[in-house]
């Protein structure tokens, strides 16, 4: 059955960290965090301002994806 963990919390709080883990102990398969959105096709991180809408949007699409391959996601943001 496919799971959905949401964490949450200020930056530096270690959300990747516990993500992470959970991928590695195969308590979660796909892990989502909107720095992942954030690179370019090199692998480069890039922020750009006001993208934040944009880049909820396609975690909902990846998402909605692996819940559809029933898939245990991991998602892991600043939520305010």
């Amino acid at each position: 059955m496919a799971t959905l963990y949401l964490i949450g919390g200020v930056p530096g709080s270690g959300k990747t960290t516990v993500g992470k883990a959970l991928v590695e102990a195969g308590v979660a398969s796909v892990l989502l965090e909107m720095d992942q959105f954030r690179c370019d096709e090199s692998g480069n991180y890039k922020y750009v301002e006001g993208d934040h809408e944009t880049l909820h949007w396609k975690i909902m699409d990846a998402l909605a994806e692996a819940l559809a391959f029933d898939e245990t996601v991991v998602i892991t943001e600043v939520f305010v």
